[in-house]
C-alpha cells in the first residue's frame, strides 16, 4: 500500500485528500474521490471509450493490490474522469496509479443561494401580468 509519505510527495494528491484518506483509514469509513485521467498526446482527456476502459482497469488493479473493491463508481465518459466510493486502503492504491492525473474530494457544499420561491399570489390580471406582494 502506498505510504502516507509517498502520497504527500505526490503532487496529484492534495493535502485535503491526504487528510481525508487518513481520517477514513482511522475511522474504518468510506470516502468518495473524483479522479481525473491523463490524456494522451494533444488530447487533454481520454476518449469516452478509453475513459470507461481505464476506470474499470484501474479499479480492478487497485482491488487486486488492496484486497478491497469499490462500493460505488460512476464514470464521466465525456470528462475523462470518474467518482468512486470505497475504503481508504483501496483508494490509496487507486490514486497511486500512473494513469491518474489528479484527484479531489467528492463533497457537497451547502449553497448560499436561496431556492426560487413561487411568485404567483393570485390569478393573473387581464393583461397576463401577476402582481407580487412585497
Amino acid at each position: 500500500m502506498p505510504t502516507q509519505s509517498q502520497q504527500s510527495s505526490d503532487p496529484k494528491v492534495p493535502k485535503a485528500v491526504q487528510s481525508a484518506l487518513e481520517k477514513a483509514r482511522k475511522n474504518h469509513s468510506e470516502l468518495a474521490l473524483i479522479l481525473q485521467l491523463r490524456g494522451s498526446g494533444a488530447k487533454p482527456v481520454p476518449s469516452p471509450e478509453t475513459t470507461e476502459r481505464l476506470a474499470q482497469a484501474l479499479t480492478d488493479r487497485a482491488t487486486a493490490q488492496s484486497g478491497h473493491r469499490a462500493n460505488r463508481m460512476n464514470v464521466f465518459r465525456e470528462l475523462g474522469s470518474f467518482v468512486v466510493l470505497g475504503k481508504a486502503d483501496f483508494l490509496a492504491h487507486l490514486v497511486a496509479q500512473p494513469e491518474v492525473a489528479s484527484v479531489k474530494l467528492n463533497e457537497s457544499h451547502p449553497s448560499s443561494v436561496e431556492p426560487i420561491r413561487p411568485v404567483r399570489t393570485g390569478p393573473p390580471s387581464e393583461d397576463g401580468w401577476v402582481d407580487i406582494d412585497s
